[in-house]
């Protein structure tokens, strides 16, 4: 718990406490988390960001917090969702959150080994300056876009999956 954000830190203890309340683990309702997934994904495609991210973070009571991929993947359609909807400061934190799950390199360091974890990686640090501009603040958007674009091109030699 000490190394993630604030905002993360208070997150957790909030779907802990839910999942407490609720006398549930969230562990063994693998379908749940899905439904609520597909729920979101249909309310940002008909441009209710909003309630997409309210769908996002109910699924992600039911994943288990061992559960990176799926943790991040969620995590990243939330940000989005949040951007959209103009609430800047949550998409930053979801991005800050996917960024401690998924840990990027530095430059000129060796990409990370799967494709999804690089697209991740990418997305969180895109989205996250996107919200920086969006706020005003320049200077970090121009960081995070910046680092994005040199990623990038440690990101591209990764091997593509054929169809």
């Amino acid at each position: 718990w000490r190394g993630l954000p604030p905002c993360s830190r208070m997150a957790l203890r909030s779907v802990q406490r839910s999942l407490n309340d609720s006398g549930g683990s969230g562990g063994g309702k693998g379908g749940e988390w899905r439904k609520l997934r597909d729920s979101g994904n249909d309310m940002f495609d008909a441009g209710q960001y909003a309630r997409a991210a309210e769908n996002y973070s109910d699924a992600l009571m039911f994943i288990s917090l061992t559960d990176r991929p799926a943790r991040i993947h969620l995590l990243s359609n939330r940000a989005l969702s949040h951007l959209k909807a103009g609430q800047l400061s949550q998409a930053i934190c979801d991005c800050e959150s996917i960024l401690h799950l998924a840990p990027r390199p530095n430059p000129g360091r060796k990409a990370p080994r799967d494709l999804a974890t690089a697209e991740a990686v990418m997305k969180a640090m895109y989205i996250k300056g996107m919200a920086y501009r969006e706020k005003g603040d320049k200077e970090t958007a121009r960081c995070d876009l910046r680092l994005v674009k040199e990623l990038g091109d440690t990101f591209c030699q990764l091997p593509l999956p054929l169809p």
